[in-house]
């Protein structure tokens, strides 16, 4: 050791004669960078590697989460697009099954006026057959109180065999006005 601090000894006067720089000037200032080391070290940069380090941290839990809720927004969009092809499909089920009810209830209204008009035709034919029935009642009874009268006037005159031509047209004239 003895050697060792005799070399320095020596480097260091040779630096100071030769170059002018004082060794305890040199040492004291490497010395203070080292203690400068130290304290930037333990006070500036632990902190700043922590601080660093923790935000880090940070963007990875944001990320992470970001990652999740871009998988949750996949399902949930999947799972809401499942449904309005559901949501379709039933509103499509249900149009359909409106058109159909609608055309039932078309063919059935449609029945129901063809058997109400039968059951009118029915009725007015039958009120048309009853009034027809009673004009031919009343022509008849007009017939006979014409054959009646035809009668009266005959028997008011003396029946000959001319006359019988007579009753025989008056007979025809009354059978034509009876068509």
């Amino acid at each position: 050791m003895d050697r060792i601090s005799e070399f320095t000894s020596t480097i260091g006067e040779l630096l100071e004669q030769s170059l002018g720089i004082d060794t305890g000037q040199i040492l004291l200032q490497w010395i203070a960078t080292f203690i400068l080391f130290g304290v930037v070290f333990r006070y500036l940069w632990k902190p700043l590697t922590t601080l660093l380090e923790d935000r880090q941290a940070i963007v990875e839990g944001d990320l992470l989460r970001a990652q999740e809720l871009s998988s949750n927004a996949e399902k949930i969009k999947s799972e809401i697009d499942v449904q309005l092809t559901q949501a379709r499909q039933d509103a499509k089920a249900m149009l359909e099954a409106a058109r159909t009810r609608s055309l039932s209830e078309r063919e059935q209204l449609i029945a129901d006026t063809e058997t109400e008009l039968a059951r009118l035709r029915a009725k007015a034919e039958a009120e048309l057959g009853q009034d027809v029935e009673k004009a031919r009642e009343e022509l008849k009874g007009e017939v006979v109180e014409i054959a009646f009268l035809v009668a009266e006037k005959i028997l008011q005159q003396q029946v000959d065999r001319n006359q019988d031509v007579d009753i025989k047209s008056v007979l025809k004239q009354v059978n034509h006005d009876k068509s």
